[in-house]
């Protein structure tokens, strides 16, 4: 699995990208969860960080809680967003620097993360094709946070929640189970489609979402709309 990255971009712009993660196990989850933290810390310690950008472009999905709790510090604390199923809703919540479904935390618990210096700062959530399953409840998870835009292309699509059933045989059928819903209570069916939509660029081009997202976070006070 690949390692989530940092860095400043300059102007008061912090970067980080973070990668699909696909292990149920514990301390694989609390290391996920504390080297996003530290790596929150350092650029808001180091430097006067005046704007957010959060990569979920190649998060393909796999444990969506080290990755919640690990950005807690950006999605800011409560209700991130729900599993539902007709009138049956399930929150799944960030609070205490755990990251929990109904209620039900698992792994991922860490010390008290450092507060941000600017905790209303802007974010910019970049999504793509390969932004699939828990990578876009993690995008989806800053929805409905005050000043906060997506960038990109629509997401992967896979929004729903899976059960796991074995069979008798050994094999194993993964179903979709419920859908999932924002903060603002909105089910999201099929991809996540952007705020502002930026092409795809052609390889070995600059990365234009990233530029996008740049240019919005610049701007003397960039606001969501939601």
């Amino acid at each position: 699995m690949a390692a989530p990255s940092a860095r400043y971009l300059g102007e008061g712009l912090a970067y980080m990208a973070v990668p699909e993660f696909t292990s149920d196990n514990n301390e694989r989850q609390i290391a996920l969860a504390g080297e996003l933290q530290t790596l929150i810390r350092q650029l808001d310690t180091e430097h006067t960080v005046t704007g957010w950008v959060v990569d979920l472009c190649g998060n393909g999905g796999g444990n969506m809680r080290p990755m919640l709790a690990g950005l807690g510090a950006l999605t800011g604390t409560g209700t991130l967003a729900y599993f539902v199923a007709g009138r049956w809703k399930k929150p799944i919540t960030y609070r205490e620097m755990v990251a929990s479904v109904n209620g039900r935390s698992q792994g991922a618990r860490l010390s008290p993360a450092q507060p941000l210096r600017r905790p209303a700062s802007p974010v910019a959530v970049l999504i793509g094709p390969g932004t699939g399953s828990s990578g876009e409840v993690t995008a989806m998870a800053f929805i409905g946070r005050p000043a906060t835009w997506l960038f990109g292309q629509p997401s992967a699509g896979y929004t729903t929640a899976n059960n796991l059933f074995r069979l008798p045989d050994g094999a194993e059928l993964d179903i979709a189970m419920v859908n999932e819903a924002d903060r603002p209570h909105r089910v999201r069916t099929g991809p996540l489609v952007s705020d502002e939509l930026v092409p795809a660029a052609p390889a070995g081009a600059a990365d234009a979402t990233l530029d996008a997202a740049a240019s919005w976070l610049r701007q003397p006070a960039p606001a969501g709309k939601w």
